[in-house]
């Protein structure tokens, strides 16, 4: 009976071969390109967060040599905290930055603070100063821990 079946069993695994060979074919293919998008996602990951403290870096030295607003500095360097993944941002001394970020948040910028008048620019900057002399000392220490911080990590 073997024999009478001989060519067609022949046939049938020739043909179960040549489809698991390109199957896996196509499998290893895919494995390999997963695998570069994931190389290339981690280098890309490691550049986000390179930049992120490197720019942390540069916020806090600006800071402690009073060349940038406190104000200015402490929204930068909130939003750079949250978005850092080797930083991080519940850790107790950077409390700071998000509670005077909370206070400072609803303050207009940019184009928005073009549009006021004089005595409403006048008034946020009375106020933005408040909120400032309110956590100035505590924000300083923030910021110098937080340049030890990330000089560590650089």
């Amino acid at each position: 009976m073997l024999e009478k079946y001989f060519f067609e069993i022949l046939v049938g695994l020739i043909f179960l071969i040549s489809l698991l060979s390109t199957l896996i074919f196509f499998l290893a293919k895919r494995i390999q390109q997963q695998s570069s998008f994931a190389k290339e996602s981690l280098k890309n990951t490691r550049e986000k967060e390179k930049f992120i403290l490197e720019s942390l870096d540069i916020i806090s030295k600006a800071l402690i040599q009073e060349q940038c607003e406190v104000s200015e500095g402490c929204i930068r360097i909130r939003m750079l905290v949250d978005k850092s993944k080797m930083l991080d941002s519940s850790k107790k001394d950077y409390e700071v930055f998000f509670n005077m970020y909370q206070e400072l948040k609803n303050f207009k910028t940019h184009e928005k603070r073009n549009e006021l008048s004089k005595q409403e620019i006048m008034k946020e900057d009375i106020d933005r100063f408040k909120v400032e002399e309110k956590y100035q000392a505590k924000f300083l220490e923030a910021v110098q821990i937080l340049h030890a911080d990330v000089k560590e990590l650089l």
